[in-house]
């Protein structure tokens, strides 16, 4: 599935979940996001998404971006990860930092309960969109960035969330979460 939240193909539901509810859930999935749903529907998702991962739907752990073909997904940000985090046991530290070229590359590694531990790596360029080198303040900036990349990719990894949709994603287009969740 290429959703960033999403749940394998053998997805199969409480009784507690409503029958309007499963066509919801099985219409996201089959369209693989969450663009063709409506509002009430949208919001219904939301909710479910984040009784099944265990977050604090008040918090707004999850955000809908819109990708390059035209997709709208809930992507976690920072608030939901740091809530699977300390839910889950999981302890993140960065195991290296290096630089290739004009790119910072950080090497995470995530660590559960019982000691799986899963590597991820987030990478920022070192250069402005005219090719020449970041300020001092610019390059740290970009280094924190690899860093938080990093982090939040080992904790999905983790968790066993995809990430693929990563790379496609319009960053500039985020949307807010329904206003009645």
């Amino acid at each position: 599935m290429g959703n960033l939240i999403a749940a394998d193909s053998t997805l199969t539901l409480s009784s507690s979940v409503s029958s309007a509810l499963a066509a919801t859930i099985a219409k996201a999935f089959k369209d693989n996001g969450v663009h063709t749903l409506t509002a009430i529907e949208r919001r219904n998702f939301y909710r479910w998404q984040c009784d099944r991962l265990g977050l604090d739907v008040y918090s707004f752990p999850l955000d809908y971006l819109e990708t390059r073909d035209g997709r709208l997904i809930l992507y976690p940000n920072q608030r939901a990860t740091d809530q699977l985090r300390k839910h889950r046991g999981l302890s993140v530290r960065i195991v290296s930092r290096e630089m290739v070229d004009d790119l910072a590359i950080v090497t995470a590694e995530c660590c559960d309960r019982d000691g799986r531990i899963t590597q991820a790596m987030g990478t920022a360029e070192m250069t402005d969109k005219f090719g020449k080198p970041l300020t001092a303040a610019l390059r740290a900036t970009a280094l924190m960035k690899a860093d938080t990349r990093a982090r939040r990719r080992a904790t999905l990894a983790a968790c066993g969330l995809d990430s693929e949709e990563e790379g496609r994603l319009i960053a500039a287009q985020t949307y807010d979460p329904p206003n009645d969740v």
